[in-house]
């Protein structure tokens, strides 16, 4: 059957209606690779909430978002082994990344020294390649500075809902 799965992150149509009408962003488009991130993180945090997955289980994260909610619930990749195969690819894909942080001493909190590492490359940024790239470390230096800047906005909001809600909300 047709796919209505279009943009950076294949989201289906009701899947995409449905986070523009929760965050209120209408005009968000799935062309655009940060809206397509934003898409991405909304559903994972759905996924988390709705059907118990934790947020850094790659593999499950995959599945539903492979299979939608009511699949995943359902079970439907059960019955495609090539699907399980990719998501068994995904998950050791992630501890690879993971792993390979660890060995850099990056924390998967740290914003600047992942945007260097993924620009130079492990090797790079075992070398300190990018102390020569006065610009990339500027770039960095702004990835950082929004990453900051979000977690602070998302923090203001949590606040914001503790009050309002008097903390029933989480």
């Amino acid at each position: 059957r047709k796919s209505s799965a279009y943009g950076y992150a294949q989201a289906q149509n009701p899947a995409w209606n449905d986070y523009r009408k929760d965050t209120g962003n209408w005009s968000h488009d799935r062309d655009d690779f940060g809206d397509a991130i934003n898409f991405i993180g909304w559903y994972t945090n759905k996924s988390s909430k709705r059907l118990g997955i934790s947020k850094w289980d790659a593999y499950k994260q995959y599945l539903a978002y492979h299979e939608g909610w009511g699949g995943y619930s359902r079970g439907s990749f059960k019955k495609k082994p090539n699907l399980i195969k990719v998501a068994a690819k995904v998950k050791r894909q992630t501890e690879m990344y993971g792993a390979q942080l660890k060995g850099l001493g990056i924390s998967k909190w740290d914003a600047y020294k992942q945007y260097l590492a993924y620009h130079e490359g492990w090797g790079g940024y075992s070398r300190g390649s990018f102390k020569k790239k006065p610009n990339l470390i500027k770039v960095a230096a702004k990835v950082k500075r929004q990453t900051e800047m979000y977690g602070a906005q998302l923090k203001g909001c949590r606040d914001k809902l503790d009050q309002a809600t008097k903390g029933w909300f989480w």
